[in-house]
């Protein structure tokens, strides 16, 4: 039950957080930003801190003269747990450096701030050779237009492995600038979402979960979990959604699942002969009002607007909240996000499920792929040559190729896995547990250019690998962005820029603020401010 003497004050107290938010992102187009954190020490990180390396000296220029010396390579990366992975001693990261003559230099920033640290280290004229981060903005495609970023159109035709192999079809071409490759685009598969719960919390209360659920499903699971003491400590301390409102970083992942699960179009759809904005839609503000009905019994989590990527786990690692729309390979124990819980909490067990029933009582899941996709790109300042460029791709597919792809993929013979007379790998529950503790099952997650899955050595599933297989299994189910790759570079970086007009009315029609007039008001300043322009633009070029 929601505390009345405390609501008040907490909505007034988020709301004040959401306005001095959205002016600093909107002042954030226009202003240049100087990084004054950017200037840490080198070397490889041991799990203890965030490592800021190849910041200065030679190093910073990558490359080698010597060929009996590794090549290095400088990159900017995103972590997504509470540390960066762990480079010390790390088999499999040391094995990658090894078998491709490489020394990766890393410097890694927490997720929800890489976008921030990537304009604030190309700003100030800092930028290493390979940069996560790389997003179609106009301030990127001004740092495209001036040279600041390498053109690949024509030397990654050299490489048919990164773009068959390690760029999905639906992103490739979204992913071009003014037709030219300057990003490459991170590979997702289109219906990874999943519905991430506590199974123990769930078998506590006796419940029953439909294979596939409903939205209605999901709304009773999110008030038995708050009202019906879950965690049976007899006290009134849990909530069931943990919905995340970063801007539109993280709806993709909570409320688009719900409103696609409602009926509506996944980001854009087709209604009638015209191409349409999904906020735009009868069953968009029937999400809205369920969620505002959430938030107002106190079924979803009260920090909602304000808590963010970085910490976007925390209420379930902290055992307030039950539930979350992530990777559904993010339930798997151990290796992914809830380790920390099941180790303090040995009676916490995860578990997830894929797809929605509409309202027509089809499968659906919004296809995560919106937009234009997310990358990396290698800078003209750092990276001198195309010599440089060419060791650089190499090393992409090196990497993923071979016996590198082996180790990144279930870990060092004898160490994560063994293999017997009759050449069969097993591995077991102690190397399975080493993998995770030593780094070797995450370090090359999110770094560079990856495979959707992993390939098939004969090792035996995992519970990642069951899900990978299901996951595989729904791209039939995927609710698509009708706008991929058919939005000009301008029209996208228009779309950015208005985001938070949605955004901002979106949560403040959540915590009773505004009602439903003043959000078709919010998406009247849309289209006045310049989405009309990009409506016109996709309804010239979309062809149901």
């Amino acid at each position: 039950m929601i505390r009345a003497n405390t609501r008040t004050a907490r909505k007034v107290t988020i709301l004040l957080c959401i306005i001095l938010s959205l002016c600093l992102f909107l002042s954030a187009c226009t202003v240049k930003t100087q990084d004054s954190s950017s200037s840490g020490g080198t070397g490889k990180n041991d799990g203890g801190q965030t490592q800021t390396t190849g910041q200065s000296g030679s190093s910073t220029t990558g490359g080698s003269s010597d060929s009996d010396k590794p090549y290095v390579i400088t990159m900017l990366a995103p972590f997504y747990r509470q540390e960066p992975p762990i480079e010390n001693g790390n088999p499999v990261y040391e094995f990658v450096e090894k078998q491709t003559g490489v020394d990766l230099q890393i410097t890694w920033v927490p997720n929800g701030e890489l976008e921030n640290k990537f304009n604030a280290m190309m700003a100030a004229n800092n930028a290493l050779m390979v940069m996560n981060g790389a997003n179609v903005t106009s301030s990127f495609i001004r740092m495209c237009e001036t040279g600041a970023i390498w053109d690949l159109t024509e030397i990654i035709k050299d490489y048919p492995y990164i773009t068959e192999k390690l760029m999905n079809p639906t992103i490739e071409k979204s992913s071009l600038i003014n037709g030219k490759r300057y990003i490459i685009p991170f590979n997702t598969p289109d219906a990874r979402i999943g519905l991430v719960y506590r199974a123990d919390w769930v078998e506590n209360l006796g419940i029953t979960l439909p294979e596939v659920m409903s939205v209605q499903d999901i709304y009773d699971l999110a008030k038995a979990f708050t009202e019906n003491d879950p965690d049976r400590d007899g006290k009134n301390n849990t909530t069931g959604f943990n919905y995340v409102e970063d801007q539109d970083k993280e709806v993709v992942y909570g409320f688009d699942c719900i409103a696609v699960g409602l009926g509506a179009p996944n980001k854009w759809g087709y209604r009638d002969g015209k191409v349409v904005p999904y906020f735009d839609t009868p069953e968009y503000m029937d999400a809205l009002k369920l969620l505002r009905d959430m938030y107002q019994k106190g079924y979803l989590i009260e920090e909602f607007a304000t808590l963010g990527s970085g910490a976007k786990y925390n209420p379930i690692l902290q055992e307030r909240a039950g539930f979350m729309f992530t990777t559904a390979t993010n339930a798997v124990y151990p290796g992914g996000k809830f380790d920390t819980l099941i180790a303090t909490n040995p009676n916490a067990r995860m578990d997830y499920k894929l797809l929605l029933l509409d309202p027509n009582g089809n499968k659906v899941i919004n296809s995560n792929i919106t937009g234009a996709p997310g990358g990396i790109c290698l800078t003209t300042s750092k990276v001198k040559t195309e010599e440089d460029v060419r060791r650089i791709l190499q090393f992409f597919v090196d990497a993923m190729s071979g016996e590198c792809a082996k180790a990144i993929d279930i870990g060092i013979k004898d160490l994560h896995y063994s293999v017997g007379s009759d050449g069969k790998i097993t591995v077991s529950d102690e190397q399975l547990q080493r993998r995770t503790n030593d780094g070797s099952s995450e370090i090359f997650a999110s770094i560079i250019p990856r495979r959707l899955f992993a390939d098939d050595w004969g090792q035996p599933l995992k519970p990642i690998d069951l899900i990978n297989q299901k996951i595989a299994a729904n791209q039939q189910y995927a609710i698509p962005d009708i706008s991929v790759g058919l939005l000009s570079a301008e029209s996208l970086q228009t779309q950015n820029t208005l985001a938070p007009i949605i955004y901002d009315a979106r949560v403040k029609f959540i915590m009773g603020f505004i009602d439903e007039d003043g959000f078709k008001k919010a998406v009247q300043d849309w289209k006045d401010q310049g989405g009309q322009k990009i409506i016109d633009e996709l309804q010239a070029n979309y062809r149901p």
